[in-house]
């Protein structure tokens, strides 16, 4: 104890000046002090006398959590006279590992089963030989000092490699970048930490023509697949979408990523392609769909139906567009009539049989071939009551 005022009162003065302000550290001490000894907690330490002699939720004995949850981990907790000295995986299980309510994503399993394994690899300021503390300025300071080993090691007929990088931090796992050793083995610069080979950018592309718009294709890539594997868990990731659709024209709808609406300037055959980037990785695919660009039709005309009886006989009228060229009468008694020149022909049946209701339909084609059909459910004058 340094020399104080509080120094000579008898009491054991316990505080931990580690902690982030604010986080509460503890230590359970022993139990039944002879008087007039006892404990003290100075600072954000509290003292409880549970004759454990252990510390807890202490910074220095945590995982590194707490750089980006805000908290530590509770499992470690060490006992005052714990023989030591301490190995690494004492308080960062190895391979490092995040609990299910750690936002950090972790690939320190995949670089392990890659051989890259060892700390100094990546954290080469703090431990030279991944086993012992090189610069104690450099752990437990809260933060994460991510630099580079001098070499790493690359193929057998390359023996060890210059490795070089740069990190940028962030909580939920930060990105790598000019990575050396990264681009030996030919993955993506940058690389997000957390994103393994389970990354998938699938682009899928669906094409429909309107009915209505000429020339208009409708593109769907609402099915495509962009998330990642972490631990089982499969996270939807960003992706970017940008369209080539092959020839000139305007996007006249669509929600300007994976829906578009695109009209081309001039009918025929286009190959319109889609490329999907993974927005932090930078890692991309590209799908294609083969469109035909035409005019639509005009529509077909429309027919509306009149009806006269006198006894058993029906007079069937309407007022036909000159475009329609041929109309098929069905009365409903099982007879047909074609009227080949429906605009001025006169339409009559009659019935043999009466006090009953027929209910008439009619087909009618106009100059292009289209085929209106019409029923009762139609216009409801196609139902005639016979006396």
């Amino acid at each position: 104890m340094p020399t104080s005022p509080i120094s000579d009162n008898n009491m054991i003065q316990i505080g931990f000046g580690v902690n982030p302000v604010g986080v509460i550290a503890n230590y359970d001490g022993q139990a039944g002090l002879q008087a007039p000894y006892g404990y003290e907690g100075t600072g954000d330490t509290t003292v409880t006398l549970g004759n454990s002699l252990t510390c807890s939720n202490v910074y220095c004995h945590s995982n590194g959590a707490w750089v980006s949850t805000g908290k530590f981990n509770s499992n470690v907790t060490l006992a005052w006279d714990a023989q030591g000295p301490l190995s690494c995986s004492s308080c960062h299980p190895y391979p490092m590992a995040t609990g299910a309510d750690d936002p950090r994503k972790n690939t320190h399993g995949r670089h392990a089963m890659a051989g890259y394994g060892s700390c100094q690899l990546c954290h080469y300021q703090t431990t030279t030989d991944g086993a012992t503390i090189h610069d104690r300025s450099q752990h437990a300071n809260q933060a994460y000092d991510v630099v580079p080993a001098p070499t790493f090691t690359g193929r057998p007929v390359d023996g060890n490699v210059p490795l070089a990088f740069n990190y940028s931090f962030a909580k939920v796992g930060g990105t790598c970048s000019a990575n050396s050793c990264h681009a030996y083995w030919g993955y993506s610069d940058p690389a997000r930490w957390g994103v393994n080979i389970d990354l998938m950018v699938t682009p899928y592309v669906s094409a429909l023509s309107s009915l209505t718009a000429d020339r208009t294709i409708t593109f769907d890539a609402s099915r495509s697949s962009c998330y990642e594997n972490v631990g089982g868990v499969l996270e939807e990731l960003v992706c970017s979408y940008t369209w080539d659709f092959g020839g000139s024209g305007n996007v006249v709808g669509g929600n300007g990523s994976d829906k578009v609406i695109y009209q081309y300037g001039a009918e025929g055959s286009y190959v319109a392609s889609l490329t999907l980037r993974e927005s932090v990785s930078g890692k991309t695919n590209t799908a294609s769909v083969t469109v035909t660009a035409e005019n639509v039709a005009p529509p077909a005309s429309v027919v509306d139906f009149a009806t006269t009886v006198t006894g058993k006989t029906v007079n069937l009228s309407t007022t036909l567009p000159a475009d329609v060229v041929r109309l098929y009468v069905y009365w409903g008694d099982g007879k047909k009539t074609v009227y080949s020149n429906p605009v001025t022909d006169v339409m009559i049946h009659t019935f043999s049989l009466g006090n009953r209701t027929y209910n008439m339909s009619a087909t009618s084609y106009d100059v292009a071939y289209h085929k209106v059909d019409y029923t009762v459910a139609d216009d409801p004058d196609l139902a005639v009551f016979i006396p």
